[in-house]
């Protein structure tokens, strides 16, 4: 990331971005979880307290991160202007929710977040448009 300039341009760029890393890692822990429980019963009120709670909050304050602590208008990315480590992380896991009406009715900043890193970065929303389809 340092060799592409996407870790940050100082020491508090550095914390901006490993911050909003370990904040989607735990979005990310606890989709897995729900996706790791075998008990199918136990897994849908797992899937539904994430989509109504739990995933809802933790959305909402990774997205807490683009305004900063002593006021001020909202970064367009994590860091500011421009895009990092951070903002690749947050598409990447924002594509795994983005069509769970829940979460993105509950922070509508993410669609945005996601939209203006994929304009910013066009290489990487040409690859993400066309990258062979999955299931998981």
């Amino acid at each position: 990331a340092r060799q592409f300039n996407l870790y940050g341009s100082s020491e508090v760029e550095e914390y901006l971005i490993e911050r909003a890393i370990e904040q989607t890692n735990d979005i990310f822990q606890e989709m897995y979880r729900v996706f790791r429980e075998e008990d199918e019963e136990k897994k849908l009120k797992m899937r539904a307290e994430f989509y109504e709670t739990k995933g809802k909050e933790l959305l909402r304050e990774l997205l807490g991160y683009l305004t900063p602590r002593t006021g001020g208008s909202m970064r367009q990315f994590f860091t500011g202007d421009n895009v990092s480590l951070a903002d690749f992380v947050f598409v990447h896991m924002f594509e795994y929710i983005k069509d769970v009406p829940t979460l993105c009715e509950a922070a509508p900043e993410a669609q945005k977040l996601h939209d203006r890193v994929l304009l910013a970065c066009p290489k990487v929303a040409d690859w993400i448009a066309n990258r062979p389809k999955t299931d998981i």
